[in-house]
């Protein structure tokens, strides 16, 4: 449709029609500044039709009456009318006898089309189609408002005038003098004033006349029951098809009729006929390329006066491309008697119900696509949207699953329900779109009984598998399995936040079985949780990764190599025995809010603690978990007797949980019990801190204990402040490092206490690292001159005493007998300094990774430190 606006007039048309130059189709209508000139109307109309424009005129405004709008519209030579609003004046309309189309029609930002529209309401309102007027009118409602004292509109076909009414309802008896056809009207008086002539097509039902009618020749029209469009086609298919057909008219039964199928040049269609008979307008052949096409058929007969009567119509066709319909995407399997595919966030679980599993809505998901003809495939919302008749539907074989498939649901569907039988299912989608109906491939669904172990299921696996896709995905016994040597990856999904499930989650079941990770095994283990009926071993020699996984149970490392990325957590504890390694590891507890049923198991101190030897590689962090009140957050890490070494270039960052409110204290970053950290890497703790009082804060470092790294950070947890809010007393910040905590001198450490009103402290003790230290013997010091406040050697005695030490310094204070505050001998000048050029190996030095003589209990070293030996204190400002 075009649609035509004219935004400008001349004064004199203006002076003329009464009506602003700036009337426009569409826009609001000013106030009128004349009236007709008796002897001007006339003169417009006929120059308006004399240049007569091409397209619509648009009405969307009723500020005015319907008369200056048709007014308008003819001087611009306008003979098509568009009326997207209703009208209700009083008086007389005529429409003027130029216009051949007048239609209820909308047009608007969102879309345009054909739209019913009101002419009357409750005063009288005479529309009049006066003589000379030949013209097509569709979807108008004459109406009249019920009431009783409502008159409404009253149509007047006066004579020399043929209207063609369609789509239109009558709510006053109509009155015709002319010629009128009514084609799929209806009149709500149930009559007609006939004085004329009038047809009745399409579903109009003939009112009772109650004029006299006038017998005329009637002209030759098609009147088509079931529409004017034969059903659509699928490009290369057989099409047969009849359309029904009514020729009417005083020469009817003697009219030749023919018709002609024409592509949209009007070129005739090669392999596509189309056909007359008494049944109808058939079409029959082979289905052309995609588009749309026309069949014309066409009447003719002579008159009783020799002239020709004609009539034509244009039919409808059109041909669709051919569809292929897939389900995109792998369907995870499901597990009668479980829960299989989980997802969400690690604390969400599908519900089972009636003894099966219910897949959620981010699992087992399937995305219907189409591709049109030689296009590209296309998700099903935007096939659809172009497709205003598309259906999809989808289908599950055989039957007896227990599943369903839900709607497209942002061009998605998911498969949910609760599994029934074990099996193999079949899933389809079938797409109808016109005259096209195709079948998906169908996508495979597996159901399984739980009934074997995890051990059996994998001894199944064809030798030399290496990776894993682990079906059934829920395997609630895992028979103590040991993976085997070659398999890599175990996947519970391919998709982050859909798990599968090794193991059982039920009070009484904690750690009754065990998954092994043997010597020589290298595995990574994919969006699986693994319940805390499981242990999980790691042998020397062996390794494990967990990937986007949970552990709910105990994880034993006895010599092997523990790996975690990806946001992967614990809710038990990790114990690192003498010989394993922490590498590339990031640690997350989820002790006190996460469970997978088993609600008896106690939340551990730390996540994760050390026996004997252990050595971090590459880039690990471990965090406790915290807590909302009324009991204390998770420490980060316990070394117990023994030492954590953390190698050249490698990181450990460990923290403890926080309490969010109050009545509960902060856990340390690291508790040392009795064990020592040492190595060329770096170290950073951070104790937790408390939100609002109630309880201390953590500390970085808490314990007793040796720490010899290269980088040390270590924060205290804070406390409420001063102007804080609080839920009880303060209590203390944490320590950046605890007393009972000695520090390498030769370690670069930054000590931080906590903030709050009572804050955590900086200070930390120190020592000289030169040499293995037992509780009988100091260090020999750096050779001081055993003045006061001096380093005084870290004399092993006091007084005239000689110190010596494993290292190759040893230092004396012989004049005097009083103890510095460092606890080096004597306060007098006459100190000897010995073996100063004297340089200790890398063996002698205290504590150092591999030394000759390990560390002993980190105990000792704490009394050696208060009483044995001098020892220094450092402080930093906050």
């Amino acid at each position: 449709m075009t649609e035509s606006r004219s935004t400008s007039s001349t004064a004199a048309t203006v002076a003329k029609i009464g009506v602003t130059a700036a009337l426009v189709a569409g826009m609001a209508v000013t106030a009128p500044v004349a009236t007709f000139a008796a002897d001007e109307s006339d003169q417009d109309v006929d120059a308006a039709s004399e240049t007569a424009k091409e397209g619509y005129y648009y009405i969307s405004d009723s500020s005015y009456g319907l008369s200056s709008y048709l007014s308008e519209a003819v001087s611009q030579g306008y003979r098509k009318i568009h009326i997207g609003t209703s009208f209700t004046d009083k008086g007389t309309v005529t429409i003027p006898p130029s216009i051949t189309e007048l239609a209820g029609y909308s047009e608007g930002f969102f879309g345009s089309g054909p739209k019913t529209v009101d002419l009357g309401y409750s005063n009288k309102m005479n529309v009049v189609f006066p003589a000379g007027s030949k013209i097509s009118v569709d979807r108008i409602n004459f109406y009249k408002r019920n009431r009783s004292d409502a008159e409404g509109a009253v149509v007047e076909v006066q004579k020399g005038a043929v209207v063609h009414f369609s789509n239109c309802t009558f709510s006053n008896t109509p009155v015709v003098n002319g010629t009128a056809v009514f084609e799929d009207c209806t009149f709500a008086t149930r009559k007609i004033e006939n004085n004329g002539s009038a047809t009745y097509t399409g579903s109009t039902k003939e009112p009772e006349n109650t004029g006299t009618p006038t017998v005329s020749y009637q002209d030759l029209s098609f009147s088509f029951s079931s529409g004017k469009s034969f059903s659509a086609a699928v490009k290369g298919d057989k099409v047969s098809q009849t359309l029904p057909f009514e020729l009417k008219g005083t020469k009817a039964s003697d009219a030749k009729i023919s018709a002609k199928v024409v592509d949209g040049q009007g070129a005739e269609v090669d392999g596509l006929s189309a056909s007359v008979s008494k049944e109808g307008i058939s079409l029959t052949g082979e289905a052309p390329e995609a588009g749309s096409y026309s069949v014309i058929v066409s009447a003719s007969a002579t008159k009783e006066d020799g002239s020709v009567d004609s009539a034509s119509e244009t039919l409808g066709f059109v041909v669709q491309e051919k569809i292929q319909v897939r389900l995109a995407g792998d369907l995870q399997c499901f597990v009668v008697n479980g829960t299989s595919a989980l997802s969400g966030e690690y604390d969400v679980m599908a519900t089972s119900t009636g003894g099966g599993s219910s897949s959620t809505t981010q699992s087992n998901s399937l995305k219907p696509e189409v591709k049109e003809g030689s296009g590209a495939r296309e998700d099903w919302n935007t096939f659809a949207t172009r497709n205003s008749d598309a259906h999809i539907s989808f289908s599950i074989s055989p039957e007896g699953s227990g599943m369903e498939v839900s709607a497209v649901a942002y061009d998605t569907v998911y498969v949910q329900g609760t599994p029934q039988t074990p099996g193999t299912y079949y899933i389809t989608a079938t797409v109808t779109s016109g005259a096209r109906t195709q079948k998906s491939s169908p996508v495979e669904m597996r159901i399984y009984s739980d009934d074997q172990t995890l051990q059996q299921r994998m001894d199944a696996l064809a030798e030399g598998t290496s990776s894993w896709d682990m079906e059934p995905y829920e395997i609630s016994e895992t028979g103590n399995a040991v993976v085997p040597v070659g398999l890599h990856d175990i996947y519970g999904s391919h998709e982050s936040g859909v798990y599968g499930i090794i193991g059982k989650g039920e009070n009484g079941n904690f750690g009754t079985e065990t998954l092994t990770i043997p010597s020589g095994a290298d595995v990574t283990i994919h969006n699986m949780k693994i319940y805390s009926s499981v242990k999980i071993v790691v042998e020397k020699g062996g390794k494990l990764t967990l990937d986007d996984s949970v552990a709910y149970g105990a994880v034993e490392v006895n010599g092997g190599t523990l790996s975690a990325r990806n946001s992967s957590s614990f809710v038990n504890q990790i114990t690192l025995n003498d010989g394993s390694t922490l590498e590339d590891a990031e640690i997350r507890s989820h002790a006190n809010y996460l469970t997978d049923g088993n609600y008896k198991v106690e939340a551990p101190k730390a996540p994760v603690q050390t026996n004997g030897t252990v050595t971090v590689k590459g880039a690990c962090s471990i965090e406790g978990e915290g807590i909302v009140a009324n009991k204390d957050a998770q420490s980060g890490l316990i070394v117990n007797a023994g030492k954590l070494v953390i190698e050249q270039g490698a990181t450990l960052k460990s923290t403890g949980g926080s309490v969010d409110v109050n009545g509960g204290d902060g856990g340390a970053g690291v508790i040392l019990n009795g064990g020592s950290i040492v190595g060329n890497g770096c170290l950073e703790a951070i104790g937790g801190s408390v939100g609002m009082g109630g309880g201390d804060g953590g500390a970085g470092i808490a314990g007793k204990g040796v720490v010899s790294v290269s980088v040390l950070k270590a924060t205290g947890g804070n406390t409420v402040g001063e102007n804080d809010a609080a839920m009880g007393d303060p209590g203390n910040a944490g320590n950046g490092i605890d007393p009972e905590v000695l520090v390498s001198k030769s370690s670069q450490v930054e000590s931080v206490g906590g903030t709050g009103v009572n804050p955590g402290s900086s200070d930390y003790n120190f020592y000289e690292d030169h040499g293995s230290v037992t509780p009988d013997q100091g260090n020999g010091g750096n050779g001081g001159s055993g003045g006061a406040d001096n380093n005084g050697g870290n004399s092993g005695g006091s007084g005239n005493g000689n110190a010596s030490g494993d290292g190759n310094d040893s230092g004396s204070g012989s004049n005097g007998t009083s103890s510095s505050n460092n606890g080096g001998a004597g306060t007098g000048n006459g100190g000897s300094n010995s073996g100063n050029n004297a340089k200790p190996s890398r063996s002698s030095k205290l504590p150092a990774t591999g030394d000759a003589t390990p560390l002993g209990a980190a105990a000792a070293l704490v009394a050696a430190a208060t009483g044995l030996f001098a020892a220094a204190r450092r402080k930093f400002n906050r």
